[in-house]
């Protein structure tokens, strides 16, 4: 279970917890697929606590790589809750929040964690201007991808080929389009992405 605490979220595994220890998450570092699925697994869980296991709902509001801290077992801390920037350039903002005055809520949240599980399997950053124009935004061209269906040329090349699961590539690379959808209606909640990808639930239209 995730307990928030001063703005730093912990895991409590064997009822003990741990805030100490923990490091700046960094996808490029990480060469396994299966700490990878795992981070992923752990960011998605802190959010489902967030948004429905509070006493009231809770938006994290700054879901985003350099908010993610790992222990020594390279379990997932969300740390910044509440700190959400409108005009961030850093691609996490849901489109509702550049367009409209709408306030954070747990739709802006998926949104951010779809940008950010993109991310994770790409090793890439959501935005990098030095790219040829349609590569700029990443989302928009794993999407792009999608489309042609060569969704697994996406991946990123570091993570080790011999322990790569093609599946579970498809799976976060297809929730996480989803959850950058631009209507918010469409988005999953985080119970839902949880279960997606525990796989007691499958993905819509993944046939």
């Amino acid at each position: 279970m995730f307990l928030g605490f001063l703005g730093v979220w912990v895991f409590r595994r064997n009822n003990t917890f741990f805030t100490g220890g923990a490091r700046k998450f960094s996808y490029q570092t990480i060469s396994s697929a299966t700490d990878r699925f795992n981070i992923i697994k752990g960011i998605a869980k802190a959010l489902q606590y967030l948004h429905s296991e509070c006493q009231s709902t809770l938006i994290h509001g700054n879901v985003k790589s350099s908010n993610v801290l790992l222990d020594e077992e390279l379990c997932a801390q969300l740390g910044d809750y509440g700190q959400g920037n409108r005009q961030s350039n850093t691609g996490h903002v849901a489109p509702e929040l550049v367009e409209t005055t709408a306030a954070h809520t747990r739709d802006t949240d998926v949104f951010a964690f779809g940008v950010l599980i993109i991310e994770i399997v790409c090793g890439r950053t959501a935005i990098e201007p030095t790219r040829p124009p349609e590569e700029i935004s990443l989302v928009n061209w794993v999407l792009q991808e999608f489309r042609k269906n060569k969704l697994l040329e996406c991946c990123d090349a570091r993570i080790n080929r011999e322990e790569l699961v093609a599946r579970e590539v498809l799976l976060v690379l297809k929730l996480g389009l989803l959850c950058t959808n631009r209507s918010p209606q469409v988005r999953p909640v985080m119970r839902k992405v949880v279960q997606y990808l525990d796989g007691t639930e499958p993905l819509p239209h993944d046939d």
